[in-house]
C-alpha cells in the first residue's frame, strides 16, 4: 500500500464511538453507501473501486465529501463506496483504518493504494492514476486497431476500426471517418498470429489478423484483415495448442477449476509461451501470472 501528506489532516479514529447515524442514502452520483459487508464484497471485487471510510464526527471527512460525490458523476468507469466506520467496524479492522477519512483503492478486488487525509487537490489525481492503469492492462489502448461485429448495422460488421479512447464502459472508435461508441462486446484484436500446423515444424504466419473462438469446432477461426476491403478474408481453422498467442494480446481468461474468481477477467499476454507451456499474463489488477493456453480466450 501507498500513502501520501495531505493537506487536510485526518482525525484520529476513536478506539469506541456511539455515533453511528448513516449518510443519507439521497446523495447524488453513483456513490454507494455501504449498508453490510456483504453489499461491500460484492461491490468492490471488479473493475476500479476507490472506497471512503469516514465518521459522521469527523471534519475532513465532511470537507472533502462534496468533491467525493462530484467525482462519482464525472468518472463513471470507478466504483465509488462509502464506508462509515462506525457503523462497520469488522471493516475498518479489516483494512486496518488507523485515521479518517482514509481512502482505498482495488483494482479487481486487489488493493493497490492507500491514502490518508482529505487532500482534495490529489484525490481526483489519484483516482484517474488508478483508472488509467487498469485500462492500460486490461483494455485496448488509442490508436489500436480492431474488427467490429455482431452489429445491429450490418454493413459495419467486419469492419477495420481504430480506437479513440474508452469512457462510460464504451469505446469510441473511428470508422472511414465516422465516430462509432461501441460495447466491448463488439471488438476483435487485429495481430500477427503464428500457426504450428499439425505434423510440419515451420510455422505459417497470419499478418492482421483477428482469432475468433468457435465452439461449435472447438477451435479458433483465423481471418486475415484485406486491405483492398477494410474487411475480413480467407478462413482458417486452428486448434488451440497449434496457436501462438502474441505479446500484448488481450484474453480472457476461461476454465480455471481451483481459482474460479479469476474466470471471466481480462488479461494481457506479456511474453511468448514459455518453456513449462504457460503464458506469462497481467490482470487489471496488476496481479501477474502464468496461464496455459487452454484457459485464455483471445478477444
Amino acid at each position: 500500500d501507498q500513502a501520501s501528506s495531505s493537506t487536510s489532516a485526518p482525525c484520529t479514529l476513536p478506539k469506541s464511538s456511539h455515533i453511528s447515524t448513516l449518510l443519507s442514502s439521497m446523495s447524488g452520483g453513483k456513490v454507494i453507501h455501504v449498508s453490510s459487508e456483504s453489499d461491500f464484497e460484492a461491490a468492490y471485487s471488479s473493475g476500479v473501486v476507490v472506497v471512503d471510510f469516514f465518521a459522521n464526527w469527523c471534519g475532513p471527512c465532511k470537507a472533502i465529501a462534496p468533491l467525493f460525490e462530484q467525482l462519482a458523476s464525472v468518472l463513471e468507469d470507478v466504483t465509488f463506496l462509502k464506508v462509515d466506520s462506525d457503523q462497520h467496524r469488522s471493516l475498518s479492522a479489516r483494512f486496518e483504518i488507523k485515521s479518517l477519512p482514509t481512502f482505498k483503492f482495488f483494482r479487481d478486488g486487489v488493493l493497490t493504494r492507500t491514502e490518508m487525509g482529505a487532500n482534495q487537490q490529489m484525490l481526483e489525481n489519484w483516482i484517474r492514476l488508478e483508472l488509467a492503469a487498469y485500462n492500460d492492462s486490461t483494455r485496448y489502448t488509442s490508436g489500436s486497431k480492431v474488427v467490429l461485429h455482431s452489429l445491429d448495422v450490418d454493413k459495419y460488421n467486419g469492419k477495420v476500426a481504430e480506437i479513440k479512447s474508452f469512457q462510460k464502459g464504451r469505446y469510441a472508435v473511428n470508422v472511414g471517418g465516422k465516430t462509432f461508441s461501441i460495447k466491448p462486446g463488439n471488438l476483435r484484436g487485429i495481430h500477427n498470429f503464428r500457426v504450428i500446423e499439425e505434423g510440419k515444424e515451420e510455422k505459417k504466419a497470419f499478418i492482421d489478423a483477428t482469432a475468433t473462438w468457435d465452439d461449435s469446432q472447438g477451435k479458433y477461426v483465423i481471418e486475415n484483415v484485406s486491405p483492398s476491403t477494410g474487411g475480413l478474408s480467407v478462413k482458417h481453422s486452428v486448434a488451440k495448442k497449434y496457436l501462438e498467442i502474441p505479446k500484448n494480446c488481450k484474453c480472457r481468461v476461461v476454465g480455471l477449476a481451483k481459482a474460479p474468481k479469476y474466470n471471466n477477467r481480462f488479461v494481457t499476454v506479456l511474453e511468448a509461451i514459455q518453456d513449462d507451456g504457460r503464458y506469462p499474463v497481467m490482470f487489471g489488477s496488476l496481479k501477474k501470472a502464468k496461464l496455459k493456453p487452454e484457459n485464455l480466450e483471445i478477444l
